[in-house]
């Protein structure tokens, strides 16, 4: 095994996924960039009948998959799975399932919030301005959570480079 080195935390792509994935996720909302929403309520007022028809389709679109129905199952072997993942990341000491925790759980609760944002949407859609409000307390959210999911890293990056060369 000390032939192949997964060196995540000291590799480019690592960070260049990591800023990526944060970047992309904190604009993009059910098929629609914040900027669109925030235009439409600000400059052009005429193109939000079209986004909550787009948000709409979204939802219904959404609804034939059956994501709206998880169940409490499926929670209980989610949390499952991420807490073996942890314990394996973390107390065996494994960097490549640490930078991928680091990289994907966080994001989980993202889409948590956005999860019951959809099904709040699907039983009643209100007007463009709350949809808005509740679009932008997520982005808030998230872009708080990328903020310290940044932070972790880096310092939690920086103690695995100086573990391997100094430890």
């Amino acid at each position: 095994m000390y032939l192949i080195q997964f060196n995540s935390f000291s590799n480019a792509w690592f960070w260049f996924a990591l800023i990526s994935v944060w970047a992309v996720f904190s604009q993009m909302y059910f098929g629609l960039s914040y900027n669109q929403l925030r235009l439409a309520r600000f400059k052009y007022p005429e193109r939000q009948t079209a986004i909550i028809k787009a948000l709409e389709l979204y939802i219904e679109r959404t609804a034939w998959t059956g994501v709206q129905e998880l169940s409490s199952k499926f929670a209980g072997l989610a949390a499952f799975l991420i807490s073996f993942w942890a314990v394996t990341a973390f107390y065996y000491d494994v960097e490549l399932l640490q930078a991928l925790f680091i990289l994907s759980v966080p994001i989980s609760l993202s889409f948590i919030w956005r999860w019951h944002l959809l099904k709040k949407l699907n039983e009643d859609m209100p007007d463009f301005e709350k949809v808005f409000a509740k679009i932008r307390n997520i982005r808030i959210c998230t872009l708080f959570c990328s903020l310290v999911t940044i932070f972790f890293s880096t310092f939690w990056g920086i103690r695995m480079i100086l573990g391997n060369y100094y430890f």
